[in-house]
């Protein structure tokens, strides 16, 4: 279904002329946009999720931590659009299931949390991706911005978890941020 989209968006490109005629180039605008058409279905699996198990607004907070904060980690990218697909699927349903399941967890639990994601953060981001390197001079520099917001985006959660009644919210803040180092492990233990 990607690969048609695009052919279509490429073609429509092509008809007008909107983007030269050489392989490389063509390539090059295939590729993103299957990328857009891929995150717009993740986007839009999650959001649906979250309607129909009434998570509207846990949807959104692991969208926006999820999309923003792994652009600084990076992590485990799968190898098809659909494993992508399922991959973000089922890590959302991991945050909605661990902000049920712990809710109950005293605080301690949830700081220790953040002291292995900054030792998480500390020793294997950012992952490069085959089709995102990263330059070796801003490694130190996406190293150091996870950390700090990651500790951040963590102690806003610890914070809403323990001072209002919507406690849910926070702890499906801290589960992302698990959600993404376990994601950043996975891509170490591929790699070997």
């Amino acid at each position: 279904m990607i690969d048609f989209l695009s052919r279509l968006a490429m073609n429509y490109l092509n008809k007008y002329n909107l983007i030269g005629r050489s392989e490389d180039e063509y390539e090059h605008y295939k590729y993103g946009i299957e990328i857009t058409i891929s995150s717009l279905i993740n986007l839009l699996l999650v959001f649906s999720i979250g309607i129909l198990i009434n998570k509207i607004l846990c949807s959104l907070i692991f969208l926006i931590i999820f999309i923003s904060l792994r652009q600084l980690t990076g992590g485990f990218h799968a190898k098809t659009y659909f494993r992508c697909n399922i991959t973000m699927c089922c890590s959302f349903a991991i945050v909605v299931l661990g902000t049920t399941i712990l809710q109950s967890l005293p605080l301690f639990v949830f700081i220790i949390h953040i002291l292995l994601s900054i030792f998480i953060e500390y020793k294997f981001c950012p992952v490069e991706n085959v089709n995102k390197p990263i330059e070796p001079k801003c490694i130190p520099k996406f190293k150091i911005a996870s950390i700090i917001i990651s500790c951040f985006i963590s102690s806003i959660g610890i914070i809403i978890m323990n001072s209002t009644n919507y406690s849910e919210y926070g702890i499906c803040i801290i589960m992302t941020i698990i959600i993404i180092n376990i994601l950043v492990i996975v891509s170490q233990v591929e790699k070997g």
